[in-house]
């Protein structure tokens, strides 16, 4: 589903998720020195698209369409090789390059200004009911192959909201401020 069909779909929301687009490729193009223009991003780059379709997902989720969210998260995951569920919280600007393998959990929260590289996993250990994923603070990088945060909190404490974490594999079982 592209977020032109999604447009025609709900008419009211095709300005907002325009200018969203607009926004995001802007971010996209001043973020990854691989992204030769704003087109690049907008017709190329399958983490942005990935958002995007997220976003319709996530819509439909808090408006009572569950199913029907749940659907479009799957053929998100099976299209763009990335798993966001509808009901996690991602803020603005946020940039997930490369896609392939991304994992954002029910729970989790992604803050504005947030990057993602391949294969960042924010997911908890499946045995917690309640709040199990990760909170990403305000202009986190997350650039490791593997992650499992739990609950946990990654650079939230506001004088310290900028953070990078570049790590291979890692199990964080406390919070880390940095």
């Amino acid at each position: 589903m592209s977020i032109f069909c999604f447009m025609s779909i709900f008419p009211g929301m095709g300005a907002i998720l325009f200018l969203f687009c607009v926004l995001l490729s802007i971010f996209f193009q001043e973020r990854d020195p691989a992204c030769p223009s704003l087109g690049h991003a907008f017709l190329y780059f399958k983490g942005f698209h990935g958002i995007q379709a997220y976003r319709a997902s996530n819509w439909l989720w808090r408006n009572g369409y569950k199913s029907m969210a749940s659907l479009l998260q799957s053929r998100i995951s099976e299209v763009f090789g990335m798993d966001i569920h509808p009901a996690a919280q991602l803020g603005s600007s946020i940039m997930i390059d490369h896609a392939t393998g991304v994992v954002i959990g029910e729970t989790a929260r992604v803050s504005n200004g947030c990057t993602l590289l391949h294969a960042v996993t924010l997911g908890g250990n499946g045995k917690q009911q309640g709040d199990r994923h990760p909170k990403l603070g305000i202009n986190v990088s997350a650039i490791f192959p593997s992650l499992q945060f739990l609950s946990y909190k990654l650079g939230l404490i506001p004088p310290l909201i900028c953070c990078n974490f570049g790590i291979l594999c890692i199990n964080v079982f406390s919070d880390v401020i940095t």
